[in-house]
């Protein structure tokens, strides 16, 4: 049998179908752009022209123009193709029959192309003329027919105005093979970013306290730790510009998926959609909303903390700003002094006196019960972890609680010897998490 062309091009046809296969069983959405650009004065006289292009197509036709591949030719826009995507298209493959044409026939996958090239084994060798085969592709606008045509939308057509000049839709998302083929994608990479780092700066300015202790609760800190870590993730994603999609897409989600737990309604994840490769935008426009609800109000706060100010006479103050406080709380008093916590636990309970500021007098000088303190075994994990101090739980069931919705203040009266003394007041919803 004698070596004929249809054995290379049968070889090609296998080898390009074996590459294709094995790349596509490791990478499902492996294809796409990797690289447009397009020229801004063609957009401005009313045409569309491609200056440089990198993409695979997504039956794993490579194309790149003008670096190995002909440049489609331009296309002109009237103001009928408003709200219309822009596809780069090939001609499909013709089983049995003819891929390359002599001429510039459209319907043929190849075009006959003579190129002058050098033999970079032989330096005394003349260049000599050689055909090859040249991708057709083309740009197809949204209502015209993609019959017998491989081809991804690179482009939606926002307006044409009256003088011709065309804008394209600054949301609009191209399948890419990066995430950088995209600037919308990007945006929204650096939007996200950006909200991480501004929850991030407000959880850590109350994260570190004084004395080993934090400002922050538990569930701040836990927070924070989520919220540090994506930040990292994003900011390495943004600057190497390499990660596909679906990649961010992923990130976003488990992200979306971590904060959920602390959100202030459900604390269920919420319906996130599915990554559709073909419709970029609305896989990612459908999860910002979501994402920055969540990085917005990132934490239902179950626990509202009441300043105290130390007086004279082992007075200490605490203003009633909102009585919304009282509505189903209940109330934790941390103390700390330089003494034994087991000192602390023990006789705190009986020196301190607690009752409105109008009425903190009458208790301390005659002797009269005010509002119990109940030690706590383990601090709620609402409120600030402080080493060193002890947790008390003030009884609500006192008579005197219904004072405090007509006064001014908590009133705190400590007799006895706390040296280094330090107490602080903190509301916690009722029905959370002890």
């Amino acid at each position: 049998m004698f070596l004929r062309p249809q054995h290379l091009q049968q070889y090609d046809r296998w080898i390009e179908d074996s590459l294709e296969q094995r790349v596509a069983a490791l990478l499902p959405h492996s294809w796409g752009l990797r690289s447009l650009q397009l020229d801004p004065n063609a957009l401005k006289n009313g045409q569309v022209r491609v200056i440089s292009v990198e993409m695979i197509f997504p039956d794993g036709t490579v194309y790149a123009a003008p670096a190995a591949q002909p440049l489609p030719p331009a296309r002109h826009l009237t103001t009928d193709f408003q709200g219309k995507r822009l596809f780069m298209a090939a001609p499909l493959r013709a089983p049995g029959g003819i891929d390359v044409a002599d001429n510039d026939n459209p319907t043929h996958r190849f075009r006959r192309v003579a190129t002058e090239l050098r033999d970079s084994a032989k330096a005394d060798r003349p260049p000599a003329d050689i055909y090859l085969a040249a991708l057709n592709a083309r740009l197809v606008i949204e209502g015209e027919s993609l019959d017998e045509l491989v081809y991804i939308p690179i482009a939606e057509i926002d307006a044409v105005d009256a003088q011709g000049q065309v804008t394209l839709s600054e949301t609009f998302i191209p399948p890419a093979l990066v995430a950088s083929a995209s600037v919308r994608l990007v945006s929204l990479m650096e939007q996200i970013r950006g909200l991480l780092k501004s929850r991030s700066d407000a959880l850590a300015s109350g994260a570190a306290g004084e004395d080993g202790g934090t400002r922050s609760g538990t569930i701040d800190l836990i927070t924070l730790g989520i919220v540090n870590r994506y930040q990292a993730v994003f900011d390495h994603m943004i600057a190497s510009a390499a990660h596909t999609p679906e990649i961010v897409y992923r990130e976003c989600i488990a992200l979306a998926g971590e904060l959920s737990a602390f959100a202030a309604t459900g604390r269920k994840l919420p319906d996130l959609g599915r990554y559709n490769h073909r419709d970029l935008r609305a896989s990612f426009e459908n999860l910002m909303p979501i994402l920055r609800n969540l990085l917005s109000v990132i934490v239902e706060r179950n626990a509202v903390s009441i300043p105290l100010t130390e007086r004279d006479y082992g007075i200490w103050l605490g203003e009633i700003k909102d009585r919304v406080t009282f509505a189903g709380r209940r109330f934790v008093l941390i103390a700390r002094a330089n003494i034994a916590l087991e000192t602390i636990r023990v006789q705190m309970p009986i020196q301190v006196k607690i009752g409105p500021v109008e009425q903190i007098h009458d208790l301390v000088n005659l002797q009269l019960p005010g509002i119990g303190v109940q030690p706590l075994s383990v601090a709620p994990r609402e409120i600030p972890f402080i080493q060193n101090a002890v947790y008390f739980e003030l009884d609500d069931g006192n008579p005197l609680w219904s004072r405090f919705r007509d006064s001014a203040a908590f009133a705190l009266h400590v007799s006895g010897e706390y040296p280094g003394l330090k107490l602080e007041l903190w509301a916690i919803q009722k029905g959370t998490a002890q």
